[in-house]
């Protein structure tokens, strides 16, 4: 079984430029878990408007996403992509894309075969980060990473982008544009959702 997924806008390869890597649940669309049907989707207010504010300044934006339902048998690649074909569309509509999309379907607890519990493409594993660098012609060095969960901190860290994003939902779970040093000296931005983080990449000083 083919855990890994990849699809590219043809015409989103380029020179070395930067890039904003995002998770999907709980950053584009509501996390409710497991999400295997169109009907499921319910888009976080704002996010849409953000990644069209990034396609007009002629950002790539890539969706790196954990989709372990794939390997526990919850749900197949097609119902992945009759769930992003739900999202795009929204995005279409309102003049946006998603210029890569990559996702990994094995799981942390692994089965001894085909599903790994540590594939390079899991995150918090940078391997997704990387593949789609090298396919777009990406500069991971002034690339932002914008997540909700540790483990998309930790594959952005690992990865080396330029700075990493915690979408924290909740402004009682941290200060708007708080950081919280890391152990080796990387600073991890705090916002409260995609259209914040944006706000933020487009108004920071060239890298």
């Amino acid at each position: 079984m083919n855990l890994l997924y990849k699809r590219i806008r043809p015409a989103s390869k380029g020179d070395l430029r930067p890039a904003v890597f995002l998770d999907r649940d709980g950053v584009l669309i509501e996390d409710t878990g497991y999400i295997s049907h169109p009907d499921q989707v319910r888009h976080i207010p704002g996010s849409v408007e953000a990644i069209v504010r990034l396609n007009r300044e002629g950002i790539p934006v890539v969706l790196i996403t954990n989709q372990s339902g794939v390997g526990r048998g919850f749900y197949s690649w097609q119902d992945f992509e009759d769930v992003q074909a739900a999202i795009e569309a929204r995005l279409t509509a309102e003049g946006g894309w998603l210029d890569g999309v990559w996702a990994c379907g094995h799981h942390s607890e692994g089965d001894g075969g085909t599903v790994a519990a540590d594939h390079p493409w899991r995150k918090p594993n940078p391997g997704m980060i990387h593949d789609a660098a090298a396919e777009l012609g990406l500069d991971i060095a002034r690339s932002w990473l914008a997540g909700d969960r540790m483990s998309d901190m930790e594959a952005g860290l690992s990865a080396g982008v330029r700075q990493v994003i915690h979408i924290v939902h909740q402004p009682t779970e941290a200060p708007e544009g708080a950081t919280t040093p890391t152990a080796n000296g990387d600073n991890i931005l705090r916002c409260v959702n995609l259209a914040k983080a944006v706000e933020h990449i487009l108004t920071a000083p060239s890298a």
